[in-house]
């Protein structure tokens, strides 16, 4: 018969304790088996998480505190808890490194919707794209020198330019 997972251990208290990015069972050393040595976490990220839970969820290291045997102080001033809180530190990492409790890196069971998937439809490839036609070339770029040049040029000379000009000095010399 193979060993049960750490969270799986009949009769055994635990507490599910949340770090950064992972989540830990917190165990009395006298319920530790001999296949929760693989899952068991360092000394060094266990004193880190303590840090953190004191921090941010001092209740739950309250309640530690108080299944080592220990009594929660109540009705303390904030220097006096302050100074509680410290010593709650203190006993909570000597039990963790005499092994009085210990930290357990744990993964839950997720289980996954057992809705109805439905299948993949298949989708009809899209038709290859064509590619655009030539742009039309650019017109050659216009001479307004030149322009110039020629307009001075007729009217110095009295040569109609235009159809209008062409009309009106027909008009003239009739």
């Amino acid at each position: 018969m193979s060993p049960s997972p750490p969270s799986l251990v009949p009769h055994r208290k635990s507490w599910l304790l949340r770090g950064l990015g992972a989540e830990y069972l917190l165990i009395r050393g006298t319920d530790v088996t001999e296949a929760d040595a693989s899952a068991r976490v360092p000394d060094s990220i266990v004193l880190f998480h303590v840090d953190e839970w004191l921090a941010h969820a001092p209740g739950s290291a309250w309640m530690l505190y108080e299944a080592l045997g220990d009594e929660r102080p109540l009705g303390l001033s904030r220097l006096a808890l302050s100074s509680e809180a410290h010593r709650l530190r203190q006993r909570l990492e000597r039990a963790l490194r005499l092994g009085e409790l210990v930290l357990l890196s744990h993964q839950r069971t997720r289980y996954q919707s057992l809705a109805f998937r439905e299948p993949p439809v298949e989708v009809e490839p899209e038709p290859p794209v064509r590619e655009a036609p030539p742009r039309p070339a650019a017109p050659a770029p216009i001479d307004t020198a030149a322009q110039v040049h020629a307009l001075v040029r007729a009217a110095q000379e009295g040569v109609p330019f235009c159809e209008e000009c062409a009309r009106a000095a027909a008009r003239r010399a009739a």
